[in-house]
């Protein structure tokens, strides 16, 4: 009778993404695992560079938003 052997692999962590500080945070542990050799540099400089993109894409969705809230605020002022 021979044996099976079976390989597992678990998914990833997850990883919240949802916040400026949250990709601040996913930026440091990617430059701390390039520091240790964990990351390939040229791994982690794309992973870090898409953090960016990412981060950029959280800010202008909060400028968004403030100038939303802005425009309906002045809106009101003008109707009153």
């Amino acid at each position: 009778m021979t044996a099976l052997a079976f390989t597992f692999c678990l998914p990833p962590p997850t990883i919240h993404l949802k916040t400026a500080d949250d990709v601040r945070l996913e930026m440091a542990r990617v430059y701390r695992d390039m520091r240790r050799g964990d990351i390939d540099m040229a791994d982690g400089t794309k992973l870090v560079y898409v953090l960016g993109q990412l981060n950029r894409a959280i800010e202008t969705g909060i400028v968004e938003a403030r100038m939303e809230s802005l425009e309906r605020t002045l809106n009101a002022r003008k109707k009153s």
